[in-house]
């Protein structure tokens, strides 16, 4: 059995891909927020298993392609989650895969971008913890209260 992720965010390996020919957000800045929402999530009791995390921005087009196929909506979206595959022993480490599309986030809500982008990397981190809320009120409620407490934290 896995140990958790135990006092060792420091270690948290983010990857960042800009597939998406915008200018994104601060690399730095994404890398803290990261490290925070980690931080966040133990004091919470909230186990991490895995330290290494990959978020990859990409274009409209490119996020309603995989909204399409693994979600069956044929439109963009601000976040997808992917767990890494079980089938590769080279994964293990991996928490999994966020994409971003740079566009929708801009384009979308009020406020700045810095704070959307947030948002977003904080509700996909959930994902792929385990929380939903698509299939379960109760779930829901869950998860967005964990996600608005420690982003109310930091942006409010």
């Amino acid at each position: 059995m896995l140990e958790p992720f135990k006092n060792q965010v420091s270690k948290m390996k983010v990857e960042i891909i800009n597939l998406s020919g915008c200018r994104i957000i601060s690399q730095t800045f994404i890398k803290k927020w990261v490290q925070i929402i980690f931080k966040e999530l133990q004091k919470k009791k909230i186990k991490i298993y895995k330290p290494h995390l990959n978020l990859v921005f990409v274009k409209s087009a490119e996020m309603k392609k995989l909204n399409r196929t693994f979600r069956s909506k044929n439109k963009p979206t601000d976040v997808l989650s992917f767990a890494p595959s079980e089938n590769f022993s080279s994964k293990q480490a991996e928490l999994g895969e966020i994409v971003l599309c740079t566009s929708y986030i801009k384009n979308m809500g009020q406020g700045p971008v810095r704070e959307r982008t947030a948002y977003a990397i904080l509700h996909g981190i959930l994902h792929l913890l385990g929380f939903e809320h698509e299939k379960n009120p109760q779930s829901a409620k869950k998860m967005y209260n964990i996600q608005d407490q420690i982003f109310e934290k930091y942006f409010e």
